[in-house]
This record gives structure tokens, C-alpha cells and sequence, in this order.
């Protein structure tokens, strides 16, 4: 019997994903509970139970006391012995505790109800804590779970892992377009562990922002390895998100690599969300690009930053056929858009932004500045290196864009710190004399020596003060002044008579040919002589040499007759 009993609580056990001495410890201590605290009964009560055989002990525990204690009457029978019959359980001293085996007897119904609820309470909270255990390191993650059942009144859905742990997910954290059924396999969130007095709770999702990020990673390699950074995801669960999105090394489209090739990446978390659709954009530490990428799939036509108030706020203009594509159905577009940036957008058509005076090409040019200086700061930043100079770094990456505004604006960022801004204006001077030996140039080599010369003798006749003053003034930058190389011009291409008769008939002409529209063919005209000094050859031996000439006889070669149709037109 005792071995059936263990080998039933090692098949519960294992059932509950248990270990089979947290059940045998529940014994024990249901066993403690049925007598401890009985009155006329042992209170200091310790059960054990082989975990082999099955065999259960009792032991009473009893402090050693004084003999001459019992006088005092302090002693409790229960809980205390004297010295003099401690010493039938071996040597002992006053103040020890001595264990005493001894037989339950008379076990009542009630009491063995107490030692089942004991055992059950046990059992549960040693799965709670396994539950707690297992998710307390996982927040943050994603799991797959299997859906058990669904409370279509609650609006409520059970979902259980590893077939053992059961979890609810609430109305709010599942998405609008979910239709879960029975046997369905989903991916959850875990936002939160939690372990209070009644047992751990973990809270699931599927409408946090964090699901999409770590679907993201599953799917993208570019971003497990960190070539490619998520910046800021905003998301309307089931119906839109966005995420911005930045590579860290050149030469790696960060949208490209995130979209796949046809969305074929992408498709999947779209499947996953219940058809969310997904905008990935490039992020920029430029306000004005940001915000024009936040704004697709919709084309902007350039940006106006409101920087005072409270709230900032950014004027967006968009062609007249952009505007509902950049308002996007009841605001959507606009509203994911100013939570990605962090501004308040406002969005105007052309039309509406002419309307109030705004110059529309100057709005574009300055678009193109901004964009400029945005491409110039991701390749500062994906080409920096440790160990490298920054200075050396930033002057080398502006001298290959070649645009005086970006090295304008850069400079202004380090005017507060003199030593500084003269250390990088330095810098870009020698990157300017690095550069411009290496420049291609398709004018063949002498030419390409005169521009360098001439580049040469430009930077070093203007100080940098100089070019500054010139730009503020609004004149334009010295170029160097080069020859153009002579380039032959390109031989007129000979018209025949079908060329000459489709042109008169394309432009309606007729009448008589004037001999200025045409080059006759220099073959042609080779054959027409030959046979017009033919002719007169014949001519004047027909004619006993007196040399009169006469006009060439129709068919005579077919060149002559080719000539003398063209001349007919």
C-alpha cells in the first residue's frame, strides 16, 4: 500500500510539472496540522515520510528540563521532559530538544478533511511559485501560447503554455480584429510579473507596442546583429503603426532590409497582427526629414517648425492630391505620425499654404538644405570609429558632400567652444587638400591639372573669414576658371531622298526642291559624276568633238536615275 502511495504522488507530480518532495513535504505538513495545537495532545509535532517505502514517522519535541524545575510548576508535559527521563534517549543536557516517536491514534474525519486542504494548498502554491519562476525573466519577451477557450460574453480569452500554465487575456490587451478560436496558436507580450499573497499574476498582451519591436527582431536578422536600430515604434493596434528605424554601418538600406524584398519580411507580422499594416521609416536627427519620412507614404513638400509655445508645432505642406493620403483616414496617418516625432503636425495643401503667403520654392530649397545635412550626419555617425579623431572624422565626411551650408551649420554647433570650431575649421582645410588630388575628372589629364591648380590657388587666396563674409553677403562662392577643352563638333548626318521626302511631307511642303535642304549622300553624288562625264564623252563623239553638252538621258545607271527623281521633287 505505502508503495502505491508513492508511486501516485510521483505520477501526480509529474503530471503538475512538480517535484515529487514538494508533494511528500505537503504530507508532512498536513499530517503536523491534524495534531498540532489539539488539546491533551503533543503540540511540537514532526512528521516524516520515506520517500522510498512510503513509511511515516511522528516525533513529539520536548525541552530538557531541570529536576528541580518541576517544582516550580512551570512544566508542561506536551512540550517539556525532565533531566531524569531524557537520559532513556541518550546523553543529554538541560536545554536540549529530544525528539520522541510516537503513534497517532483516533485520527477524526475532520481532521483528515485538514490534512487533504493543507495538501491541495501546498500543491498550489508550489505551482504558483514554478509559474512565477519561469516568467519573472521572461518580461519583455514573447511567447507563444494556445488559446483553450473564449469568453464571448466576458469579452475574455484563456490561453495556456507548456499545457500546464493557464492565463487569461483581457478585453483591452487583445486586438480589435483578433477572432480567436479554440486550438489557435497566438503571440504574447509579457508586460508585467507580479507575486502577491495570491499567487503570481502575469499580464499578456497583444496591443503593446514592445510585441511589434520583438516580432520585428524575430524576423530581421539586421536587427538581432544591431546593423539596424529601432528608434521609436507608435502603434493603433489592428489598424496602423509606425516605426522608425536607423542603420549603424554604410551601405545598408535600413527600410529596405526591415520591408524585405515584395514585403515578404514584413508580411508575416502583418499575419500576426491581424492584417495591422506596418510603415517603416528612416529615422534622421534632422526635425525637418524626420518628420517628411513620419509623414508617408504620403510625398511632403517641405516642413515649418514652430518652436515657441509650450507645444511646439510643425507645419506640413503637401500637394493638393497628397493631403487625404497625409491626413490619413480620420487623422490616422497625422496623429501615428506626431506621436513618432513628438510634435504637433499640421497639415496644409499647397493650394492652402499660397494661400497664406508661403513661398512654396523657397519652402523646397530649404527642404534640400535640411535633407543635406541629414545625409552628412548618418554617414558621420555610421563612419565614426573608436580611436579615431571626431574632428578628423566630421571634416573628412563634409569635404566628400562639397557643401559649404553643411559646413556652415556644422561649424555654428561648435561656435561656443572657440578652440573647437577652429580645430574643425582646420580639419576640413586639410581634408579639402586631401581631396583634391583624387578628383575624377572627365576632361582628360591636362585639363584635370589645370582645375587643380586652379582649386588650389582659390582656397589659398580666401580665408575661411572671407568665404563666411561672402556667404552672409549673398554673394556667390569663387570658382576656379577653367578652359573647356575643344570638343569636335559632330559631323551632320547626309540626308538621302527618303529622308527629304518624309520631313516635306511631316511638314507639308510641296513644290519645287530647293538644293539648300539637302547634302547629297557623297557616294551618291561620286556615281552621278561618273556618269554625267560618260555622257558627255559620248556626246562629243557624237558630235565630232564639239563638246555640246546635253541633259543626262533617264536610265542611263540608276544612280543618275535616283539624282534625277530627287531633283524632280
Amino acid at each position: 500500500m505505502n508503495k502505491e502511495l508513492v508511486a501516485g504522488i510521483k505520477a501526480v507530480a509529474a503530471e503538475r510539472g512538480l517535484d515529487a518532495n514538494i508533494i511528500f513535504e505537503a504530507i508532512e505538513a498536513a499530517l503536523v496540522s491534524t495534531y498540532k495545537n489539539r488539546d491533551g495532545v503533543l503540540s511540537n509535532v514532526v512528521a516524516s515520510m520515506n520517500r522510498h517505502t512510503g513509511e511515516f514517522q511522528m516525533f513529539a519535541e520536548k525541552e530538557v528540563m531541570g529536576d528541580d524545575e518541576l517544582a516550580d510548576g512551570l512544566f508542561d508535559a506536551r512540550t517539556m521532559i525532565s533531566e531524569s527521563d531524557a537520559q532513556a534517549y541518550g546523553e543529554v543536557e538541560i536545554g536540549d530538544l529530544v525528539r520522541i516517536e510516537f503513534y497517532p491514534e483516533d485520527i477524526s474525519r475532520v481532521a483528515v478533511q485538514t490534512a487533504k486542504q493543507v495538501i491541495l494548498q501546498r500543491i498550489r502554491e508550489a505551482e504558483r511559485d514554478i509559474i512565477y519562476q519561469m516568467f519573472k525573466d521572461r518580461v519583455g519577451e514573447v511567447v507563444s501560447a494556445q488559446v483553450r477557450s473564449v469568453d464571448a460574453h466576458a469579452k475574455t480569452v484563456a490561453v495556456t503554455m507548456n499545457d500546464r500554465s493557464e492565463f487569461v487575456l483581457k478585453r483591452d490587451e487583445q486586438i480589435p480584429n483578433d477572432r480567436l478560436r479554440r486550438g489557435d496558436y497566438v503571440k504574447l507580450y509579457v508586460e508585467r510579473v507580479e507575486k502577491d499573497n495570491r499567487g503570481p499574476y502575469v499580464k499578456l498582451s497583444r496591443t503593446h507596442r514592445n510585441l511589434l519591436r520583438r516580432l520585428l527582431e524575430q524576423e530581421i536578422p539586421e536587427l538581432r546583429e544591431g546593423t539596424i536600430e529601432i528608434k521609436n515604434i507608435v502603434r493603433e493596434p489592428g489598424a496602423r503603426s509606425k516605426v522608425a528605424v536607423i542603420a549603424t554601418i554604410e551601405h545598408i538600406d535600413a527600410v529596405g532590409a526591415c520591408v524585405g524584398m515584395k514585403g515578404s519580411r514584413i508580411k508575416n507580422i502583418v499575419n500576426e497582427l491581424a492584417g495591422e499594416r506596418i510603415d517603416v521609416v528612416e529615422w534622421s536627427d534632422e526635425t525637418h526629414t524626420f518628420i517628411v519620412n513620419a509623414i508617408s507614404p504620403a510625398k511632403a513638400t517641405g516642413v515649418i517648425l514652430h518652436e515657441e509655445g509650450e507645444h511646439p508645432t510643425a507645419t506640413v505642406v503637401a500637394a493638393d492630391d497628397q493631403l487625404s493620403l497625409a491626413i490619413g483616414k480620420s487623422g490616422q496617418n497625422a496623429r501615428l505620425a506626431a506621436r513618432l516625432t513628438g510634435w504637433r503636425i499640421d497639415i496644409k495643401s499647397e493650394s492652402d499654404a499660397q494661400a497664406e503667403g508661403i513661398d512654396l520654392f523657397e519652402l523646397q530649397q530649404n527642404m534640400m538644405k535640411h535633407d543635406e545635412l541629414a545625409t552628412a550626419n548618418r554617414r558621420l555617425a555610421k563612419k565614426q570609429a573608436p580611436g579615431l579623431d571626431p574632428l578628423d572624422l566630421a571634416a573628412k565626411r563634409l569635404s566628400e558632400q562639397a557643401s559649404p551650408d553643411i559646413l556652415q551649420d556644422a561649424l555654428q554647433r561648435t561656435r561656443s567652444d572657440q578652440p573647437q570650431a577652429d580645430a574643425f575649421e582646420e580639419k576640413w582645410r586639410e581634408a579639402q587638400q586631401e581631396q583634391l588630388p583624387s578628383l575624377e575628372s572627365s576632361t582628360g589629364e591636362d585639363a584635370d591639372d589645370i582645375f587643380r591648380q586652379a582649386a588650389q590657388k582659390a582656397l589659398s587666396e580666401m580665408s575661411y573669414e572671407e568665404y563666411t563674409e561672402r556667404k552672409e553677403a549673398g554673394l556667390d562662392e569663387p570658382e576656379p576658371e577653367v578652359e573647356e577643352p575643344a570638343v569636335p563638333e559632330k559631323p551632320a548626318t547626309p540626308m538621302t531622298a527618303d529622308m527629304l521626302r518624309a520631313r516635306r511631307k511631316a511638314e507639308g511642303r510641296s513644290g519645287p526642291l530647293n538644293l539648300d535642304e539637302i547634302e547629297v549622300p557623297a557616294e551618291l553624288l561620286a556615281s552621278y559624276m561618273e556618269a554625267e562625264a560618260a555622257r558627255v564623252d559620248d556626246e562629243e563623239s557624237e558630235t565630232g568633238g564639239r563638246g555640246q553638252r546635253r541633259e543626262p538621258r533617264r536610265g542611263d545607271s540608276p544612280d543618275a536615275r535616283r539624282y534625277e527623281d530627287l531633283m524632280d521633287e
